[in-house]
């Protein structure tokens, strides 16, 4: 005699034994209690084959099983996350700790949020305005995660960054924060602006280089807590921003404007991490790639590796497509007196952070204004010098086209980079007022815990 045995949730004991009783008729079994539900042992020699066996064991699992959320199958590919949960939850590394989470509303940032809250930690969320998940945003609000963004009738509305600093300062008034994990240091520079109180701040994750280099130049010397530098920590920048991203950003080109690009010329504003891994990949899909850079050590580069290096004025008239990933939107890298001597038609796309064309100026000088039927593109006519018109088109309203428009990094890179945030958060909540404040470099011991947990789940 032979026996088989499985493992049924409890909720679904009592149908599925009926199930089995249904099918085969009268049979032998016995069951075992178990935490998660009661393992059924059953007399095999009631079945007629094996074959018959499978096909029973099938249709039961179809009857009794559950679809998967869209965060339960993107956690799936994010091992990362998964093994940081799974070595910390015993722990409750913070447990009493309120974690504000202010980063684009994306179904990885939702793995990210529930495995912070099973940690322990009682999460407060502020989403990016211009890349919001209404499929996650419902699922965060169904579960009671408080969130505070722009909302009506449970829906989320759109809003700009300004409002979102309201919301910041209701966030401040109604939760007592300890970590901060953000993108772009726009809560960071909010406190110091607005002067808030930081003694129960333990400390800040920055995840992107633009906050890094925000919170270096404006942040460094008036904060008096730590700010973790995610951002440009190595591990980010290989995994993420040289292949992920770009990836992202021209499949979303492709996507969006339903056209390929062979022969076109495109430029790239900026030559870090970013614009380098865009120029191999657009290069690939047969596009005649230009480069914009002042730094002399990145113009080297751009050369060494095949690319030609032009002034944005030139880059402005010739090309195609001109995309801009300098990471720094502060400097206004496209400003409106070049774009005034833009090709006629040409496509502008950002890869970088936040608005890095001067989409002020363009709205306050063109002439007509449409909004095309495939979705983010939105024409605009201005006059050159010349007071002839032409047009613009503009993709996903100024803002990075692979979050405003996709879904961002796909799930299995940005996992590191979201583990490496939360790992980072760990040791913060380890480290509390032992850690200096300003702006320091990710510890290499957290990015070696990160490197380890993902080649396990490789190798």
């Amino acid at each position: 005699m032979y026996s088989i045995k499985f493992l049924i949730e409890k909720e679904e004991y009592d149908d599925s034994i009926r199930f089995l009783i249904e099918k085969i008729g009268s049979i032998e079994y016995e069951t075992v209690n178990k935490k998660k539900g009661k393992i059924v042992k059953i007399n095999a020699e009631t079945f007629e084959n094996s074959e018959k066996i499978k096909d029973i064991l099938k249709d039961l699992a179809k009857k009794i099983s559950k679809p998967q959320t869209i965060l339960e199958s993107t956690k799936d590919i994010m091992p990362v996350i998964k093994k940081i949960q799974e070595e910390n939850e015993s722990i409750k590394p913070f447990k009493n700790l309120t974690i504000l989470i202010n980063t684009h509303l994306k179904e990885d940032t939702g793995v990210l949020i529930f495995m912070l809250q099973d940690l322990g930690a009682k999460v407060v969320v502020i989403p990016v305005p211009y890349s919001r998940d209404p499929n996650v945003f419902k699922i965060l609000n169904d579960a009671k995660i408080p969130i505070y963004t722009k909302v009506e009738n449970s829906k989320l509305i759109s809003m700009n960054m300004n409002e979102m600093n309201d919301y910041i300062d209701k966030a401040f008034q109604e939760n007592k924060i300890n970590i901060i994990l953000e993108d772009g240091a726009w809560i960071s520079k909010f406190i110091v602006e607005k002067n808030i109180d930081t003694k129960e701040i333990i400390g800040s994750i920055e995840q992107t280089k633009a906050g890094v280099t925000i919170a270096k130049e404006n942040l460094n010397e008036k904060i008096n807590y730590p700010i973790l530098t995610v951002g440009d920590a190595p591990l980010k920048e290989t995994s993420e921003s040289e292949t992920a991203t770009p990836e992202a950003v021209v499949r979303n080109i492709i996507q969006s404007l339903n056209c390929s690009l062979m022969g076109k010329i495109v430029s790239i504003v900026g030559f870090g991490h970013v614009g380098k891994g865009i120029a191999q990949i657009a290069r690939n899909f047969g596009a005649r790639i230009r480069i914009v850079e002042k730094n002399p050590t990145m113009v080297l580069s751009a050369i060494n590796n095949g690319f030609d290096v032009i002034t944005l004025k030139e880059a402005i008239r010739k090309s195609d497509i001109l995309i801009t990933a300098t990471g720094r939107p502060q400097d206004n890298p496209v400003p409106f007196n070049v774009l005034r001597d833009a090709k006629d038609n040409i496509i502008l796309v950002n890869a970088g952070s936040k608005r890095e064309m001067d989409i002020d100026g363009l709205e306050k000088n063109s002439v007509k204004k449409e909004y095309l039927l495939r979705e983010g593109i939105t024409r605009y006519y201005i006059k050159n010098r010349k007071n002839k018109l032409k047009s613009l088109l503009l993709i996903a309203e100024g803002y990075p086209i692979n979050l405003a428009l996709g879904e961002g990094s796909p799930s299995d890179s940005i996992d590191i980079t979201l583990g490496l945030m939360a790992e980072g958060a760990i040791y913060l909540s380890k480290n509390k007022k032992k850690i200096k404040s300003g702006v320091i470099s990710l510890p290499l011991e957290v990015s070696n815990i990160i490197t380890q947990y993902k080649l396990d789940s490789i190798s």
